[in-house]
């Protein structure tokens, strides 16, 4: 099984078929298999008028970050018969800049989408802070933690809620002394700007 992440829904379709056609091209000619599972995950900022595109593609999105945003898309996967697993994204480190929604807000709309049928409630997503003391960083990440805990004292999301997506190249290893299950490493692996979306799920 292998899972790969974009942060564009216009990059991950491309990519999604190019990786299709190739493995095709090699079954074709006998030239190996392909991998079992492959899985893309979402990972950037998800906006509501591109979810029916993403939606045949996409395993998992990352960046659930507004009330409306997950009713589009638990309407879109209701209607094929799919239940999408979602991460919520949280704004931990209270940036202008970065979408989640805010802390206070958190629990109370993951409670909304576990109400869902078209989705899975499975787990939370943050970045940290770039340039900032590895002290900071880890506060940010450690308090992403203790509301992924306090969802499982809810009961929300049930054994499905499994996952904290959080960490990027730069801060990839605080990320998972806080409880990571999953970094965005794409950088680190071939190189480039840090950007904040990354675009690798391990």
């Amino acid at each position: 099984m292998s899972d790969l992440g974009e942060s564009r829904v216009q990059v991950l379709t491309q990519r999604a078929a190019q990786l299709n056609e190739f493995f095709q091209r090699r079954a074709i000619h006998g030239d190996g298999a392909p991998p079992q599972r492959l899985r893309w995950h979402m990972i950037g900022h998800l906006q509501r008028n591109k979810t029916k595109a993403a939606l045949p593609v996409i395993h998992m999105v990352h960046s659930i970050d507004s009330l409306r945003l997950a009713e589009e898309l638990d309407v879109l996967a209701t209607k094929i018969g799919r239940k999408i697993p979602v991460l919520l994204q949280i704004n931990t480190a209270e940036e202008a800049t970065k979408f989640g929604v805010a802390v206070g807000a958190a629990v109370h709309l993951a409670e909304q989408i576990d109400s869902m049928p078209g989705l899975q409630m499975a787990g939370l997503m943050t970045m940290g802070p770039l340039e900032a003391p590895e002290q900071k960083v880890r506060h940010v990440f450690a308090r992403t933690r203790e509301i992924f805990e306090e969802l499982k004292w809810h009961k929300i999301g049930g054994t499905g809620l499994r996952h904290l997506s959080m960490g990027m190249s730069q801060d990839f290893e605080a990320a998972i002394a806080e409880g990571a299950t999953m970094v965005r490493i794409g950088t680190a692996l071939f190189g480039g700007k840090v950007i904040e979306a990354d675009n690798i799920v391990d």
